[in-house]
Formats: C-alpha cells, sequence, structure tokens
C-alpha cells in the first residue's frame, strides 16, 4: 500500500506542478500581453510627445511672425507720420513763401509807385 500511496501522492504533486505550471505560463502570458500593452502606449506618448513638441515650436513660430509683423506694423505707421508731418511742413512753408512773395509784390509796387512820384 505504501507503493500505491506513494505513487498516489507522486501523481497528486505532479499533477499540482503541471497546475503550477499552467497558471505561471498564463500568469507569464499575461505580463508579456501587459508588457507589450505598456510598449505601445509608451510609443503612442511618444508620438503625442512629439506632437505636441512640434505644434509648439510652430506656436512659437507664429508667435515671432506675428509679433515682426506688429514691429513693421509700428514702424510703418510712424514712417507714415512722418510723411505727413513733412507735408504739412512743406505747405505751411509754401504758404508762407507765397505771403512773403506777395508782401515782397506789394512792396515793389508801392515803391514803383512812390517813383514814380518822385520823378514826376
Amino acid at each position: 500500500m505504501s507503493k500505491e500511496l506513494n505513487t498516489g501522492t507522486l501523481g497528486t504533486v505532479i499533477k499540482q506542478m503541471e497546475k503550477e505550471k499552467s497558471n505561471y505560463e498564463m500568469i507569464m502570458s499575461k505580463i508579456k500581453r501587459s508588457s507589450e500593452d505598456i510598449q505601445n502606449y509608451v510609443k503612442k506618448f511618444d508620438v503625442i510627445k512629439e506632437e505636441i513638441d512640434s505644434s509648439n515650436k510652430k506656436f512659437e513660430n507664429y508667435k515671432l511672425e506675428i509679433d515682426t509683423k506688429k514691429d513693421s506694423i509700428t514702424l510703418l505707421e510712424t514712417q507714415i507720420e512722418n510723411v505727413e508731418l513733412l507735408q504739412k511742413t512743406k505747405a505751411k512753408t509754401q504758404f508762407d513763401i507765397e505771403a512773403e512773395k506777395k508782401l515782397l509784390h506789394q512792396k515793389r509796387d508801392t515803391l514803383k509807385n512812390l517813383c514814380n512820384a518822385l520823378k514826376s
């Protein structure tokens, strides 16, 4: 009987070992799948991170471009103001010249009249 008991116990141990081995393989398979899932998530995360980095770079470029355009607009507005001031100054100077010319003509005419009056 002790041989039957030993064989029965040995059979039970082998069945339990096979069950443990099967559980171990199943757990290892789940760990492998989980590891692959994690790797896939890491890859997706890296892709998203690169897209965000790219978007941030584009945003910075657009921001710089907008700032440059604003500076250009400010410069153009200043140049326009300078041209307008120059035109106003030119118009005033032209007006002053015409007024001075008219005054000189009047003085000349007055002097001519005086000369003519003295000659007569």
